[in-house]
């Protein structure tokens, strides 16, 4: 059976604390439990795939509480955009305050294909992007990698349910409680913190958003990228991640 990080955390008498730079404590320790995993192209490739997953989410770690749903049922559809048609998720994430377009700042919209509720539009959730000099960068992406056990060698800590889409930037856990009091605000060093429940529903969702030919989107402009007045197709993970 696979432990959580919060299970080996428990096994050696810490709780949710912030884990960077936590003095005095032993972070291999933590790691060796955590039992890290490696960056995978595939999601079929990772540990943690899992392909009858039961989605839904039903736990919630305090203090973290989903923003009201109501306030991003307005707001600009992605899937009515015919340039996105061959992506089975879109997952928004908004940096700035823009209510007339894209809804309240530092929150993240997910819009899955044929859902008729809502009109795809199955989550709104409170997101942190990165805080000022450590930017989140705008864009329209598709999964580079996924990597269930993350860990970040560069700040020496947990990045779990991961999914990277530029560089070392991913959509992950906000596992410590600092953090997940901060969701809603910058406070990452330029990943998309997600509350952990809902990162890792978010990172099974990705996966099973199927991988295949795409149309390329221009990472800038968000159109199609043409060649010769047709849609350039790529092999990916058939979900886009808008970061504006």
């Amino acid at each position: 059976m696979k432990k959580s990080l919060y299970s080996a955390l428990l096994l050696i008498g810490i709780s949710l604390v912030p884990l960077c730079g936590f003095a005095g404590f032993d972070m291999n320790a933590v790691k060796d439990l955590y039992q890290p995993t490696q960056r995978s192209r595939l999601y079929s490739k990772d540990p943690a795939y899992t392909p009858n997953y039961r989605f839904g989410i039903k736990y919630t770690f305090m203090p973290y509480q989903d923003p009201d749903m109501h306030e991003a049922i307005d707001t600009n559809n992605p899937l009515l955009n015919p340039a996105y048609d061959s992506y089975n998720l879109i997952v928004i994430v908004n940096k700035f305050d823009r209510r007339d377009q894209w809804g309240r700042a530092q929150t993240m919209r997910v819009y899955k294909r044929n859902v008729k509720e809502n009109d795809g539009l199955i989550y709104y959730w409170y997101v942190s992007t990165g805080m000022d000099g450590f930017g989140t960068n705008a864009g329209y992406f598709v999964p580079q990698s996924f990597s269930s056990r993350h860990w970040s060698s560069q700040y020496d800590a947990p990045m779990r349910s991961s999914v990277f889409f530029l560089g070392g930037k991913a959509l992950h856990a906000s596992i410590d409680s600092d953090s997940l009091k901060a969701l809603g605000t910058p406070y990452s060093h330029g990943c998309v913190h997600v509350e952990d429940n809902r990162a890792e529903e978010l990172f099974h969702l990705i996966g099973h958003s199927g991988y295949g030919s795409v149309d390329l989107i221009d990472q800038k402009t968000g159109k199609l990228k043409l060649e010769n007045g047709r849609a350039i197709k790529v092999q990916a993970t058939k979900t886009l991640i808008i970061v504006h």
